[in-house]
This record gives C-alpha cells, structure tokens and sequence, in this order.
C-alpha cells in the first residue's frame, strides 16, 4: 500500500487507492486516519476502486486549525477531482458521515450512493466547532494529542 499526497488550500492530504472498479471513497471520524478503513479495504478492494484518505491535520496530511466539516468537505472533494472521479460511492463514520453528507447535499451528481454510521444530521451547540471539543478533550486528557 503506497501513500500518496496532494495539496490543498492550507495544507496536504495523505490519501491510498486500492483496488479497482466503481469508487468508494471512505471518509474517517475526527482524528481518525486512513487506516481506519482497513477492514472495508481489504473486504471491497477486490470489487471496488477504494479510496482512504487522512483528514488536514491527521496523521500524515498537513493543515493548520480553525477546521470545519465544509472545509473538510471541500478537501474530500478536491481529493475526488484529483483523482478523476466522475461519482464515487461515499461511507462516512461518525465526523466523516457529517462531511459526506455537507458533500452529497452540495455536491448530489458526485454521490451515486452514500452510507452513514454513527453520524448526526446538524450540529448543535456543543459541536459547533469541531477542534474546540477536542482542544477541551486535550485538556482532561493530554494524551489525546500526544
């Protein structure tokens, strides 16, 4: 498995493409990275074309803070138009369903189907700001950030 890299506005992405056939783009939870796919890779990539990718800021991708799910979606797009794909199948977990479904709503002709886990349809008060919950996580917990 090699990985790649693009450049974003603010940063870089790290991303992986395995397999090949009709695109599934994996979209990981805040602070998750690629490799949290590794099951769904190994199970679609003998069907599918399967793209992972670590979020700005994570793992080996760049970015500096503020972050927001629009912004993170633009990022998930740019990395779709990287790679020529016209629609792709989109999975989202917990943050990243929240980025998968900003990129469906604005962007529906690109999705040909999308699947959510563990997600929520807005934010409320407390989410408002992705970074800031986990800066307050950090704080009764260094190690978050370690």
């Amino acid at each position: 498995m090699t990985v790649l890299m693009i450049t974003i506005d603010g940063g870089t992405l790290s991303y992986n493409v395995s397999g090949a056939g009709p695109p599934i783009v994996f979209v990981a939870g805040l602070g998750d990275r690629g490799t949290y796919w590794t099951a769904q890779v190994a199970a679609f990539s003998s069907a599918f074309q399967v793209v992972t990718f670590d979020h700005r800021g994570v793992g080996a991708s760049e970015g500096q803070p503020p972050y927001k799910v629009e912004q993170w979606a633009a990022d998930t797009l740019r990395l779709i138009d990287h790679l020529g794909l016209d629609r792709v199948h989109l999975v989202g977990h917990s943050t990243g369903g929240a980025i998968a479904q900003v990129l469906a709503a604005d962007h529906s002709d690109r999705v040909a189907s999308l699947v959510l886990g563990a997600t929520w349809a807005r934010l409320d008060a407390r989410r408002e700001t992705p970074s800031a919950g986990l800066r307050k996580s950090a704080v009764l917990n260094p190690t978050l950030i370690a």
